[in-house]
């Protein structure tokens, strides 16, 4: 059984409230007053207070060419992904020679050979540790990643999961899409690093799972045309997440020998505000049961496949307990939502 020993997050230094984001993007962007109406809307009902990103705003909103997008990821991914890992260290148990694998995800900018190559330079880890990294998972990324890293500890290898996402650089300036409007309001930039060992730890990864909801490939994902990828993000996936994910989460809950009840703590996934109200309302949860979530979508938006771990170490900061009417329970449950349209599971245990 893998047992997480530490854990960091890290969001970029140009941070703006959902006010300045608002106008800048309407005075720059978009030229219809129904598009200003909407995306102000989007803002609005996001209940996202703040986000940050790895450059001005004013650069954002320009037409940066495909190579100029490459280079800024290369460079500030990096930077994400060394603090969030110096952070993660400080809490670890183990020492920086004794990992020896390595699970990268990242869906923000494809870049061939993968961050984590100049990750390990940069951070003086074995030229030979083992190299994992996956793209496609999208949002679910953060939970998929998470569950490899752990089935590789418990088999005696120390993995570090690094999860980091430059979502701004996705931005394009000539698609005034609806989902184009949504993403510009909901996602921003951030990295994540979780170290696992095979040892017992204050939470350990019991298991997980993965489930791909029938005819649902064209709701969310990327739509690659001519100039780069853009957001493909459907309105009724909300609906078809409430339909589908309290079956299959009691599935695998009964596969553990549990009942959705004996879950103490729920860590989401935070899409977006309708996707949380749906989760929570298909799995009878309180807004209690979730509060890490929130607090996180408020704080820093929606950043991919890295939010589900800040949401975690937000969960883990204040003592890794279940909400407050549910102390004594031992299980807690990871839930992220990524392209296909699929649901990752994680299941932790806390040792008695």
């Amino acid at each position: 059984m893998a047992g997480i020993v530490g854990i960091g997050t890290a969001a970029p230094r140009f941070h703006y409230n959902s006010t300045v984001i608002g106008e800048a993007v309407a005075e720059r962007w978009l030229v219809r007053a129904t598009e200003r109406d909407r995306f102000a809307r989007f803002v609005e009902s996001s209940l996202i207070a703040k986000r940050h990103f790895v450059q001005p705003l004013e650069e954002i909103l320009d037409n940066q060419p495909e190579d100029e997008r490459t280079r800024v990821y290369e460079r500030e991914a990096l930077t994400l992904l060394n603090d969030a890992f110096a952070q993660a260290m400080r809490s670890a148990s183990v020492s920086l020679e004794s990992i020896d694998t390595i699970v990268t995800t990242s869906c923000t900018c494809p870049v061939l050979p993968a961050i984590d190559t100049l990750f390990i330079s940069e951070n003086g880890l074995n030229p030979s540790v083992r190299r994992i990294p996956i793209y496609q998972y999208g949002c679910g990324g953060g939970v998929a990643g998470l569950r490899l890293a752990a089935d590789l500890a418990g088999k005696g290898r120390n993995t570090l999961f690094l999860a980091v996402e430059v979502c701004s650089l996705l931005f394009r300036p000539k698609d005034r899409s609806p989902a184009s409007l949504i993403g510009s309001a909901l996602f921003a930039d951030g990295a994540g690093a979780v170290i696992l060992g095979n040892e017992e730890s204050s939470w350990n990864v019991v298991n997980g799972c993965s489930f791909v909801v029938p005819s649902s490939r064209d709701l969310l994902g990327y739509s690659v045309q001519d100039g780069g990828a853009h957001l493909r993000l459907d309105k009724k996936l909300p609906q078809l997440l409430r339909e589908h994910v309290p079956a299959f989460v009691a599935r695998f809950l009964a596969q553990n020998e549990l009942l959705p009840s004996e879950v103490g703590a729920w860590i989401l996934h935070p899409g977006g505000r309708k996707i949380l109200e749906e989760l929570e309302a298909g799995l009878s949860l309180s807004r209690t049961q979730t509060e890490w979530s929130w607090k996180i979508i408020e704080e820093y938006g929606n950043l991919s496949s890295a939010s589900v771990l800040f949401v975690l170490q937000e969960w883990l900061k204040s003592g890794g307990e279940p909400f407050k009417d549910n102390m004594g329970k031992d299980y807690a449950v990871l839930i992220s939502i990524g392209p296909g349209v699929t649901v990752e599971l994680v299941l932790l245990k806390r040792p008695k």
